[in-house]
């Protein structure tokens, strides 16, 4: 009974092609690894609509003819045990694409050249970065601007010194003012002390 090949696009069916070549058919391998590269080869997935059994098979004119063994005494094409089939009719290589043709200066039309004389090139930007700017100030004056930048301002901590000499003065000071008023209390509370003596003094002088 003539046999199919199970190999997308290929409409081998029996076993001679078109060009009276014979063809032979190959079950997947048994071997689960071998089996998934024949599988991932032919780029097709098990599932509802196909399903690998004794009767899937794929046809020679996938294979290489590195994949068969020579000589074989009964005649039949045997394939070695990692051969895997590797023609495929939609692995078609494109052809390399040409390289663009590069043009010249005698393919420009005289028309452009015409339209390049009337109308030059805009300045490039190094010669607008040499140009000079109307807006920008003197060199003199900017290095000026710098060196007042540049002088040193007066830092804290000779600021604190000089707040810190202030305060001690204003203590010096308020100590002075405490001393001679202790002072001042003192002479007072002398003066009082001796206020009675004088008193009984008066007092005494008056009865003679």
């Amino acid at each position: 009974m003539p046999t199919h090949c199970c190999v997308p696009v290929c409409k081998q069916y029996g076993y001679v092609d078109k060009s009276g070549r014979k063809v032979s058919y190959h079950r997947f391998p048994s071997d689960e690894g071998m089996k998934k590269k024949w599988i991932a080869a032919i780029k097709r997935d098990e599932g509802p609509l196909f399903k690998i059994s004794k009767a899937t098979k794929v046809c020679s004119l996938h294979f290489l003819e590195a994949d068969y063994w020579g000589n074989v005494a009964s005649g039949h094409c045997l394939l070695k045990d990692e051969a895997v089939p590797s023609i495929f009719p939609f692995r078609k290589t494109k052809p390399p694409r040409k390289p663009p043709r590069q043009r010249t200066s005698s393919a420009i039309p005289a028309s452009k050249k015409k339209c390049t004389e009337l109308h030059p090139p805009a300045d490039s930007p190094m010669d607008l970065a040499s140009a000079p700017d109307e807006n920008e100030a003197p060199q003199q004056e900017i290095v000026a601007d710098q060196n007042v930048l540049q002088e040193p301002a007066p830092t804290i901590h000779s600021e604190l010194t000089k707040a810190i000499a202030v305060l001690e003065a204003q203590l010096a000071t308020a100590k002075d003012q405490a001393s001679k008023q202790q002072a001042e209390l003192a002479e007072q509370a002398v003066q009082l002390s001796k206020a009675p003596d004088s008193i009984d003094n008066m007092d005494v002088t008056a009865s003679y």
